[in-house]
């Protein structure tokens, strides 16, 4: 049996911090900036789409446009992040956000 996905890559601009950051890295407890890369994955029953990759990703910047591009998060996590995404698109599958293309979390569906 084979399965099929559509991906779609994005960004936006936003600022958050981490006001629990232990004692290491607690210049994050500061609100600091990035470039949040995200990738979203639907999954697709056959090789015509059920969704257009170009049409998944019109809606999912929009999405992100009017709710993060440009704003401070507050104490948002990459992790709150996708979770939000998630639950916004039923279609999606899996939604990985990370911090200027470098570190980040991924959220699946089970």
């Amino acid at each position: 049996m084979i399965k099929r996905s559509v991906f779609c890559s994005l960004q936006f601009i936003a600022m958050h911090r981490w006001p629990d950051a232990p004692e290491n890295v607690d210049y994050l407890r500061n609100t600091h900036r990035h470039v949040f890369k995200v990738a979203v994955t639907a999954e697709v029953q056959h090789d015509d789409r059920d969704i257009e990759f170009i049409t998944l990703k019109e809606m999912v910047q929009d999405y992100i446009d009017r709710q993060y591009a440009g704003k401070d998060l507050g104490r948002m996590s990459c992790e709150d992040i996708a979770h939000d995404i998630l639950d916004h698109f039923s279609i999606l599958d899996k939604v990985s956000i990370a911090e200027d293309g470098e570190n980040g979390a991924t959220l699946w569906r089970a």
